[in-house]
């Protein structure tokens, strides 16, 4: 937990979805000035609360936050093997962009999907 703080402060965003104190999800984006592209780097929700719209709540307020914020474009990073987040990107209108074969130290292959946000 104490890296995960660490890491955090270095965002941009950073937005947690609770109730009555429990946490829900959180997402986190950081902001790369040129050419002017957040990228969504942490981004999980809870699984018994999955598919009620915590995980489009986050990202529409990651959206609207980087849009006010004058990004041109949002990227979102999974594993290649997580077929559901790789769903919820495609539903949401992110379009796959690209992939890196040594991002993840499991070696898992990230896949990356991106919105033009003007």
């Amino acid at each position: 937990i104490h890296l995960l703080a660490v890491d955090w402060k270095q965002r941009a965003l950073v937005i947690v979805a609770e109730v009555a104190g429990g946490l829900l999800g959180y997402l986190t984006l950081t902001h790369v000035i040129t050419p002017q592209v957040g990228v969504i780097a942490d981004f999980a929700v809870d699984r018994k609360v999955r598919r009620r719209g915590v995980g489009t709540s986050l990202l529409g307020a990651a959206r609207d936050w980087a849009t006010r914020s004058g990004l041109q474009r949002l990227i979102i990073e999974t594993q290649s093997k997580n077929f559901p987040a790789i769903c919820f990107c495609q539903r949401k209108g992110f379009a796959y962009c690209g992939y890196n074969d040594r991002y993840y130290g499991s070696q898992d292959i990230a896949l990356f999907f991106g919105m033009k946000l003007r």
